[in-house]
């Protein structure tokens, strides 16, 4: 109960830093620079490094080694692997993870691909909870054709928090990060160019559970992600060259991912796959019609087959998603697991 309700004290201080952030003002970008594209691939980035630094803590001691793809509606595919964590007799946690996707965003936004990574250390405390940093790192190498351009960038930081265990057996985690980013980037066939920095920070917290009933076994978890991207005002060179602004751009968004297996089979477990995700607030001011970073819903509807055979087991799904306005596409995932 004490680890409880230090876990508790975390999450007010974070939800009151969140509330008092969402109300700032926010510049917006001028039309053809490089904001339009970033804002598109900044949330994607968050959350493959929040998701990984998650699994890595949870990942069983000694292993073990995942190694997947997946594609989306949108054609972002999605290699991901990492070395999960090891613990030792004194509770320290150590673990990695990296995730590497590809993607081509639609109305051709953008294509290119994003490499996320994670070093973690955690400690097990007497009292329940575990606490824990990691630093991070993304990298970006992408083309936009909307304004015949290019975007990179690289970014370092660092990430903190905290997750302990309920006697319910839910387990929650509070996670906050911030990374200090380098960007370069051309519009108009490489004429302009231009280099500025950015920070980002983000707050993610999530509570996870394993239920079983009967023949059926739940798994599910849900939670709150808040990120803001602050790019800093730069001057473009060339041929029609600019002055760029500083701007400032936020999203919130909610997620709930249930797994429901049907029974069992022999070292193979049928499963239906349900993810929903509701971004409630996005300030920013994506190129029209992109469904990928609109404010609304976004829901997931699968079923997979989750098998083991001796050291290595496999998962693997198909599904469809749907957004506000009905389905959007087909999406499939193959993982690999080797335990060590």
């Amino acid at each position: 109960m004490i680890g409880t309700a230090r876990f508790l004290c975390v999450i007010g201080a974070m939800a009151f830093c969140l509330a008092v952030t969402t109300g700032q003002s926010s510049a917006r970008n001028v039309p053809g620079s490089a904001g339009a594209a970033i804002q598109q691939i900044y949330e994607n980035a968050t959350t493959d490094i929040a998701d990984g630094i998650i699994a890595a803590l949870n990942a069983p001691s000694g292993g073990p080694v995942i190694g997947g793809v997946s594609r989306d509606q949108w054609g972002t595919v999605t290699f991901s692997s990492f070395g999960g964590s090891i613990e030792t007799d004194s509770g320290l946690i150590v673990g990695a993870s990296t995730r590497l996707q590809t993607f081509d965003i639609t109305d051709e936004i953008e294509d290119g691909t994003l490499f996320t990574g994670s070093f973690l250390l955690g400690q097990r405390l007497d009292a329940g909870p575990t606490v824990f940093a990691a630093l991070i790192y993304e990298g970006l190498e992408a083309n936009t054709p909307f304004n015949s351009g290019t975007v990179e960038n690289t970014g370092l930081g660092a990430a903190f928090g905290v997750t302990a265990d309920t006697p319910t057996g839910l387990v929650l985690s509070a996670m906050v990060g911030g990374l200090a980013l380098d960007y370069d980037v051309t519009r108009s066939a490489g004429a302009v160019a231009g280099s500025f920095a950015a920070e980002r920070w983000f707050v993610d917290l999530r509570a996870q559970h394993d239920a079983a009933l009967r023949n059926t076994r739940l798994e599910y978890d849900f939670g709150l992600r808040y990120v803001e991207q602050t790019d800093d005002a730069y001057t473009e060179t060339g041929v029609g060259a600019g002055a760029v602004p500083s701007f400032t751009y936020s999203s919130t968004a909610t997620f709930f991912n249930m797994r429901t297996f049907l029974g069992g089979m022999d070292r193979a477990s049928p499963y239906v796959q349900s993810n929903y995700r509701y971004v409630f607030s996005n300030d920013a001011v994506p190129p029209a019609g992109d469904p990928a970073f609109a404010e609304g819903l976004r829901f997931y509807l699968g079923l997979g087959v989750e098998g083991q055979t001796n050291d290595v087991g496999y998962d693997f799904g198909l599904g469809t998603h749907f957004t506000d306005d009905g389905y959007t596409g087909l999406a499939a995932q193959l993982s690999v697991n080797v335990q060590f």
